[in-house]
This record gives structure tokens, C-alpha cells and sequence, in this order.
């Protein structure tokens, strides 16, 4: 006897016995449904999963609520994750794990050292991502811009919560949710909108106009500064706050003259964070011309631009301290006839 079909018009699906819908597949309502009712009374519906393998499920409950095997990975408290164990299609997920936990399919790179990635793949709706592959080696939906050549960009594409980014697009080139910002013109920012973690900035405005993590410095006076918080990669800097007050990679330079200013820079040799006039310093102070330019390339500098930047430092310098004529590699200099000031660059 051939196998009754699902009821429901141009569906191909088996109905599945169980429950009080007999002749629907499991799509359309048929076989048992999860039992889970929320704190209002309501019904989940979806399909109860079976658990076969290992029993570690909630029976009559579907995945979302416990239903199906699930992950039976233990943390050091001997507590167990829980979540849905996911099974590996290729065979190279841990079986009875979840995807956090190395269930799945996993990324099938392998490095020059033959190191497998081992991170879970990331399957690509648009079919233009590299199979067996995770997010960061090349699966997934992908960038569909093409440039002026012909080359395709091949960064991860990024959708739009908000229906504000160009469909199909890389966050570069206009995908993901963009700055709802307009201007008095009629203009839009265009600019990707930054998601604050902290709930200190803006919703749905790129970082310029307000968008993103906020500094969280308050005056004597009572005022917030509002700027755009800058993360320290080193540890370095004040946690959410801008740069003008402590935040982002500061200076690592031993007695520095400019104290704990904003590193814009690393030191060539063994990456310390360095502020401008921290790199200036170091700039003058090389003999070796070739040396220098090669320092200058590495900084960015030109050099008017470096010779601009130590005057407006050093002026600024005259006008905080009065008796101090110029800085060199062995410290501050003082004026004849006043007071040694010991900071050295």
C-alpha cells in the first residue's frame, strides 16, 4: 500500500500518524506536537522531536524546548549544556555535541602547518559561498559587488534588520543596517550604523552621529561628553571612554613628555603603542637617513607634516610651561637660569 501523502494541495511530504492531525506531513500540523505552554496559556505547535540516541531529551517537547538529543557536553562543574546536539552530515562533528560544543559539520580548511580549522561550516542560502567551508575561510552568503575589472569581492555578505542596506551587499558596499541620519538637505549618512553594547549610544546611527558605545566622562558641571568610546586592544586605556579622556590604546613609551596621550601608532620593533609626539621623537633621533624615511613610512609621516606637528607640540608645551625651550632624546631643556623639569621623551 503506497504511503498516504499530505493532504494539503501540490505538498509531496508523507503525513505522519500521531497526534490529532493524521493526514499532514509534519510541516502542515501532522504527527505529535511539542507540549510546552508559555506563562500566557499558549501552545508552541511545532513537531515533538524523538529523542532515539540517547535520551537525553524532554519527551512530547520539540528542539527549541528540550525535545531531541541533546548536547552532552559537561563544563568543569559538571553541569550539562543542554542545547541540541546536532549531527554531522560529513563526519567531522563530535557526535552528540552541539555546534558550540564541535557538533556539525565542521570547516574543512586546513593551514600551511596542516592545522584544520575546526570551526562550524556556514552554509551559504544564495549557493555562492565555498562548501565545507566556515564564515571566515569563504562560506556563507558572499558579496555580490563586482568592480570596474570584473573582480568579485568576496567579503561576507550582510542583511539589513532594518531594510536600511543594499540587499546582497558586504557592510563595505552597503549591506547590513546603515546610519538613519539626514541631514538639513534631505541627505542620508549612508554610513553603517554601530550597535551599542553598553545601551549608551543612539539606535540605528553610525558613530559620527551617535551611534554605537558612548564616553561616559561627566564634567563638574554635570555634562556628558558623548563621544564615540574607543575600545583598548592593549588594555591600556580607560574603559568607555573617548580618547580625549583615557580611552583606546594610549601611549607605552616609557616617561614620555606627552604623558598618557592616544597611541596612534606601534613602535616598529616590538609593536608598544606610541602617541604622535612619541614618534616624532623617535623619528629626529635617527642618524641613519635611509632609517628615517624608513620610520616615516612605517609612522605615515611627511615630512612637513612632521616638522608642522613638532611646532604646534612644542608651542603648545610653551605655553603650558613657560621656562621650557625644546625637547630632545635626553629630556626637556630649560630655559637659562629656572628649574630642571625631568621628563623624558
Amino acid at each position: 500500500m503506497p504511503a498516504k501523502l499530505c493532504s494539503i494541495d501540490d505538498c509531496t511530504k508523507q503525513a505522519v500518524k500521531g497526534g490529532d492531525a493524521t493526514e499532514f506531513c509534519v510541516k502542515h500540523g501532522g504527527g505529535d506536537r511539542c507540549q510546552y505552554i508559555d506563562a500566557e496559556g499558549n501552545s508552541c505547535g511545532s513537531a515533538s522531536k524523538t529523542d532515539k540516541k540517547t535520551e537525553t531529551g524532554a519527551v512530547g517537547m520539540c528542539i527549541k524546548h528540550g525535545g531531541g538529543d541533546r548536547c552532552q557536553h559537561d563544563d568543569e562543574g559538571h553541569k550539562p549544556c543542554g542545547a541540541s546536539a546536532v549531527t554531522s552530515k560529513t563526519g567531522t562533528g563530535v557526535v552528540g555535541m552541539c555546534v558550540k560544543h564541535g557538533g556539525d559539520d565542521r570547516c574543512q580548511y586546513v593551514d600551511e602547518e596542516i592545522n584544520a580549522c575546526g570551526s562550524s561550516v556556514t552554509r551559504s542560502k544564495t549557493g555562492v559561498g565555498a562548501v565545507g567551508m566556515c564564515f571566515k575561510h569563504g562560506n556563507g552568503d558572499r558579496c555580490q559587488h563586482v568592480d570596474e575589472v570584473g573582480n568579485i569581492c568576496v567579503s561576507s555578505m550582510e542583511s539589513s534588520k532594518t531594510g536600511t542596506g543594499t540587499a546582497g551587499m558586504c557592510i563595505k558596499h552597503g549591506g547590513g543596517d546603515r546610519c538613519q541620519y539626514i541631514d538639513d538637505g534631505g541627505n542620508s549618512c549612508k554610513a553603517s550604523s554601530a550597535t551599542s553594547k553598553a545601551g549608551t549610544g543612539v539606535v540605528g546611527m553610525c558613530k559620527r552621529h551617535g551611534g554605537g558605545d558612548r564616553c561616559r566622562h561627566v564634567d563638574e558641571e554635570g555634562n556628558s561628553c558623548g563621544s564615540s568610546a574607543q575600545t583598548s586592544k592593549t588594555g591600556t586605556g580607560a574603559a568607555n571612554m573617548c580618547t580625549t579622556h583615557g580611552g583606546g590604546d594610549r601611549c607605552q613609551i616609557d616617561h614620555c613628555c606627552a604623558g598618557d596621550s592616544f597611541a596612534y601608532g606601534s613602535h616598529p620593533e616590538d609593536g608598544r603603542g606610541m602617541c604622535t609626539h612619541a614618534m616624532r621623537c623617535l623619528v629626529r633621533d635617527q642618524t641613519d637617513e635611509d632609517e628615517r624615511k624608513a620610520l616615516m613610512r612605517h609612522f605615515g609621516f611627511k615630512q612637513d607634516l612632521v616638522m608642522r606637528g613638532e611646532h604646534a607640540f612644542y608651542h603648545r608645551v610653551a605655553q603650558l610651561v613657560p621656562d621650557v625651550i625644546r625637547c630632545d632624546g635626553t629630556g626637556i631643556r630649560p630655559s637659562p637660569g629656572q628649574g630642571v623639569h625631568d621628563a623624558a621623551c
